[in-house]
């Protein structure tokens, strides 16, 4: 099977990686563990389907208006 990477579904993988000779047949083994690494590939979830705001246009410059809170399954700041 061939597929792409992707660390939202599987973060890791072991391998056994084996080499034949080809004329005794003599063969070594070894594991290899490959670690996915995350990419910003998940888009965000806000919390609410719309917001909506009034501001007082007396309202000091710098004042605080909205907090919006989203998420993803990405991993790392959002």
């Amino acid at each position: 099977m061939v597929d792409n990477l992707d660390y939202e579904q599987v973060k890791d993988y072991a391998l056994t990686v084996r080499a034949t000779d080809s004329v005794s047949g003599i063969f070594a083994e070894i594991l290899v563990n490959v670690l996915v690494t995350d990419v910003n590939d998940c888009p965000p979830e806000f919390t609410e389907l719309a917001y909506n705001v009034t501001v007082s246009e007396a309202a000091p410059f710098g004042s605080f208006i909205l907090k919006v809170v989203a998420k993803d399954q990405d991993t790392g700041r959002l």
